[in-house]
């Protein structure tokens, strides 16, 4: 990221959310940076101390799959997806490698030690859990940058300590207990890394009668309570993690989601199932255009320029965080067409039913939403713009031209998926 657009961005996040904001992620960032995640490597990481996921299986005598019968799978069949990364050649999705998701499943580790307040679990002879904060595809910057964090929080002392196996007094001791930590406080990783790992939660307590204790965030948004409170897997007992270390008698591990089709149609399900139970205020749109106006990085420059546009196809623009999740939710539930730049908003498809997705993409040129939708099942396109700083610029010419194409289908879609129910 330029200087330029770093001041920028660190402006407006000044003017929404406060200077102490700005001032606490400069200190994360300085914390997360390279030179201290290779003092990580050097003085805490070996290809020895990470737990990979196919060793969650191996050498765990507890573990289900999540589901075998491939019950919430309405395709009944399994899809390759890109990795999680830029694209390879600007404007084009053609040359990205693909991979199938491993299916979902969920293990109990004994005698594990948590390090608050990213979560990292540590098993009993002291190798780092990987499926508690990334996928097993990933490398292991994850790891790196949240145990430079639990540094900041709990000093070097007591985590090369915890690390080592050497005796440590914890903070707190709880029998029964399983992490919902995302690596970031977002939007997106929250709706796509940490709810369906719910799915593991309810397999285990199929299987075993027991309910884990689950470990939120300190200070938890709305947001995420609220979500929680949608998916409604009953009963839940929640305690949020601070500044300190966690030993857990048996740590219940959901496999990291890639996610897989299955983790995201058994997430929809749930939430609109949440839905049926709430009346919501105000009128859902089958056309909608995602707005990024109060976002830091990403916004539409001259966005205003587009309305004409959005006039003519009877779309209605709307600012998702004006919105409570159920309110997001059933908006994208109930859309024929989303519109919408490259941001964490579009973690809302994995609500949605059956819609047409158009993504806008400035010089951030990302896979995830295009994935996200080959796994939902739904058309996809893309159309990539100019940029300035780290806003996107839009040509209201060529919006007209993509969005009038995409519905009378004139424009070949990036992907598109067969929907639940057609032949």
């Amino acid at each position: 990221m330029s200087f330029g657009s770093l001041l920028l961005r660190a402006n407006r996040k000044r003017r929404s959310d406060g200077t102490l904001s700005v001032l606490s992620e400069a200190s994360t960032r300085i914390f997360e940076s390279t030179v201290t995640r290779a003092l990580v490597r050097r003085l805490l990481l070996d290809d020895q101390s990470v737990f990979e996921q196919p060793q969650l299986r191996e050498v765990t005598s507890q573990h289900w799959e999540s589901d075998p019968q491939n019950t919430f799978n309405p395709f009944q069949s399994k899809v390759q997806i890109p990795g999680k990364s830029r694209l390879e050649t600007s404007g084009s999705f053609a040359n990205n490698e693909t991979y199938l998701p491993p299916e979902p499943f969920v293990a109990e580790l004994p005698n594990a030690t948590v390090l608050a307040p990213t979560g990292v679990a540590l098993t009993e002879d002291s190798r780092f859990v990987k499926d508690i904060v990334a996928p097993h595809r990933s490398s292991n910057s994850r790891l790196e940058k949240l145990l430079a964090r639990s540094l900041r929080y709990n000093g070097y002392r007591d985590i090369r300590n915890a690390v080592s196996g050497s005796d440590v007094s914890p903070d707190r001791c709880l029998s029964l207990a399983t992490v919902l930590v995302p690596t970031w406080h977002n939007y997106y990783h929250w709706t796509l890394e940490c709810l369906p790992r719910l799915l593991g939660v309810e397999t285990y307590r199929k299987h075993t009668n027991e309910t884990p204790t689950i470990l939120l965030p300190s200070d938890p948004p709305s947001w995420m309570r609220e979500s929680l409170e949608l998916v409604d897997v009953d009963d839940l007992e929640i305690e949020e993690i601070r500044s300190e270390i966690i030993d857990v008698d048996r740590l219940v591990v959901p496999s990291y989601p890639s996610p897989s089709r299955t983790e995201c149609h058994w997430l929809r399900n749930r939430i609109h199932d949440g839905l049926d139970d709430r009346e919501l205020d105000g009128e859902s749109h089958d056309r909608v255009y995602v707005t990024r106006r109060n976002a830091t990085v990403r916004r539409v420059k001259d966005e205003q320029r587009l309305y004409s546009v959005f006039d003519k196809y009877d779309m209605q623009p709307y600012a998702l965080e004006a919105l409570t999740i159920a309110e997001q939710a059933n908006l994208f539930a109930e859309a024929e067409l989303v519109v919408s730049p490259h941001g964490a908003g579009l973690a809302n498809l994995v609500y949605a039913s059956s819609p047409t997705v158009l993504e806008l993409f400035g010089d951030k040129e990302k896979t995830t939403f295009y994935r996200l939708a080959k796994l939902m099942g739904f058309e996809y396109h893309a159309m990539f713009c100019d940029h300035d700083k780290k806003d996107i610029v839009v040509d209201p010419d060529r919006l007209d031209d993509a969005i009038g194409s995409v519905l009378s289908g004139d424009r070949d879609p990036v992907i598109e998926g067969r929907r639940p129910g057609s032949e």
